[in-house]
């Protein structure tokens, strides 16, 4: 149907000027592609994607809050162990991430334990502190946070 009509348009181009169709036939015959490669624009090469580190194993993002206390937090964290656990689990859970607690306060039942270290190891030992089933939640700073969602 398309080249019906456009044959119509030719016959109807080349009836008013008799020079004027043989452009359109030699663009449908495809002898003016090469005329046309100017118009393309050049190719440009697509950025490197950005690519964050691998934190393998599991995690459990739902264990993961910014409160604000800890908000502005930049070098530290804080872990809530649940109700009932004691102490040794506690200190067994941070040797097995291999941190060291910098203070611990008893509420009750459990444990809040504060966590200093080094900005850049923060969000992998985070990560590995959600896998424990003892730790209900992993309170951050919102720069932590950002480095763990590769923002």
């Amino acid at each position: 149907m398309k080249k019906i009509i456009m044959m119509a348009m030719i016959a109807a181009l080349a009836g008013l000027k008799p020079g004027f169709a043989s452009g359109f036939e030699d663009l449908l015959a495809g002898a003016g592609a090469g005329r046309m490669e100017s118009f393309v624009p050049a190719k440009v090469a697509a950025p490197a994607a950005y690519t964050a580190p691998v934190i393998e194993g599991p995690f459990d993002v739902r264990k993961l809050y910014v409160t604000s206390l800890t908000e502005s937090w930049k070098d530290s964290f804080l872990i809530k162990f649940r109700k009932g656990a004691d102490m040794n689990a506690v200190l067994e859970v941070l040797k097995r991430v291999n941190i060291s607690p910098a203070q611990t306060v008893d509420y009750g039942g459990g444990f809040f334990v504060k966590i200093i270290m080094d900005e850049e190891f923060l969000p992998v030992k985070v990560m590995q502190l959600t896998d424990h089933t003892s730790v209900e939640s992993v309170q951050i700073g919102r720069r932590a946070w950002n480095a763990m969602a590769g923002i």
